[in-house]
């Protein structure tokens, strides 16, 4: 679910959306659906709107083969929203990072940034799904021995860049460990990152270079690696809003 102070939009099911207005507007916007995330780039008169019921509610139903964003169009000002996660069948936390404001109100854009876990459960309605999504660049922040087990799919991008994060060595913990000595051994990990700066100068080099479509970071579980450099790229954007931006 997407809660703004003007409007609550909530999935249903695997198709579609329910568009519910919390206080009556002053004019309606007028709704537009489109597997294009950037209404920049979108020719509003070829599109068809979707009508508001009674009551302020609009349900959208929509294919499961493809990602779609929802444009509210407010007169010069244009809402855009979509899912988070990313429906995948064999896909490990998949999640578009579009959405997230500052204070000064930039946003990072739907649709360029995505982050998950390990990719080589992807199924081929998987891969091609994520085809569609326009990911030029996938930055593996795994170790060389996770890339070797894991593979990426070949031919799932155009470019595979691997710019590992160091984590504790862990090869001697027993299988089975308790909560003390789990918090332990992450807290150690992450007392790692900073080690890995190499790593981080050339994620975020990327991101700036990269200006012809899509970026997926990951790790394994998609978790702290991933969630670590997520928060810095959006502490990023919060404190400079240097990052992908309207």
């Amino acid at each position: 679910m997407i809660e703004t102070a003007r409007y609550r939009i909530e999935r249903f099911e695997d198709h579609g959306w329910h568009i519910t207005a919390l206080s009556e507007p002053v004019a309606w916007p007028t709704v537009y659906v489109s597997t294009e995330p950037d209404p920049r780039v979108l020719d509003f008169s070829q599109l068809e709107p979707l009508p508001w019921k009674d009551h302020g509610v609009l349900t959208i139903r929509l294919s499961q083969s493809m990602r779609h964003y929802v444009h509210l169009h407010h007169g010069d000002h244009i809402e855009t929203f979509s899912d988070r996660i990313v429906p995948l069948e064999g896909g490990i936390n998949f999640r578009d990072l579009g959405g997230y404001r500052n204070p000064q109100g930039q946003m990072v854009r739907w649709g360029t940034l995505y982050r998950s876990g390990k990719l080589s459960g992807l199924t081929s309605r998987d891969q091609a799904y994520i085809r569609q999504l326009g990911i030029q660049v996938v930055c593996d922040l795994r170790s060389a021995h996770e890339l070797q087990t894991d593979p990426t799919p070949a031919h799932l991008v155009p470019t595979l860049s691997h710019l590992p994060l160091k984590l504790r060595e862990t090869s001697s913990v027993p299988g089975h460990i308790d909560q003390e000595t789990a918090q332990a051994l992450l807290r150690e990990s992450y007392e790692a990152f900073p080690t890995s700066l190499e790593s981080y100068t050339a994620f975020f080099r990327t991101l700036l270079d990269n200006e012809s479509g899509a970026v997926l970071f990951h790790c394994t579980a998609g978790k702290d690696r991933t969630g670590v450099t997520a928060a810095l790229l959006l502490w990023a954007n919060l404190s400079s809003g240097v990052s992908k931006r309207r």
